[in-house]
């Protein structure tokens, strides 16, 4: 471990604060690694304006994806850090929305954090990951099949289509009142192949 007079030192070099490293979403590893890749670029004249923030990006991105699960404690100090990111947040925190190992508790948590953005309209992105979690986790009721037809999204459409290849009603549904042209299509086409 440095002291904290290098460890700051090497921290602002690529825009981080001391909250990275003391909420455990930066290593000192990690930062050390990227700290080597930034010098080659700036040796190589490679570096743009925003290198830095792109180093930070990473590091979110880096810390969400390596996991097969996240603690709440995870979420709490992600939260922390990305309070003080107003440009990395909502991609970073969009994408930990779509994990799979999130609990029911800690995705509603982050969605209530998101949705407290008054700059960030996230609604759309709350409820395509609810009814993506839902017709996951639950049988796919009739209600649960009128809802997702009707919020009128695309990509939770492609999950309705896997459900619901086996229901010609569903899928004529799907090929009348899908979000697109190519959802219509797949779900006209396995209409028919029903036939």
């Amino acid at each position: 471990m440095v002291d904290n007079a290098t460890l700051l030192q090497k921290l602002s070099l690529l825009g981080y604060t001391k909250v990275w490293i003391d909420q455990d979403v930066l290593t000192e590893q990690f930062l050390n690694n990227q700290i080597e890749e930034f010098k080659k670029d700036e040796q190589e004249g490679n570096l743009v304006d925003d290198s830095a923030e792109h180093y930070r990006n990473a590091t979110l991105y880096h810390f969400i994806e390596n996991k097969n699960s996240i603690t709440d404690r995870e979420i709490d100090g992600l939260i922390i850090v990305t309070n003080t990111e107003e440009d990395l947040y909502k991609g970073v925190i969009s994408s930990l929305l779509e994990k799979d190992y999130l609990t029911d508790a800690q995705f509603e948590k982050l969605a209530t954090y998101l949705l407290s953005r008054s700059e960030f309209s996230s609604s759309k992105i709350i409820t395509r990951q609810k009814l993506l979690r839902k017709i996951k986790n639950e049988s796919l009721t009739k209600e649960l099949f009128e809802t997702c037809l009707n919020e009128g999204d695309g990509i939770v459409h492609e999950a309705l289509i896997d459900l619901v290849k086996n229901d010609k009603e569903k899928l004529n549904q799907l090929a009348e009142k899908g979000a697109n042209k190519r959802i219509r299509n797949i779900a006209r086409e396995l209409y028919h192949k029903k036939s």
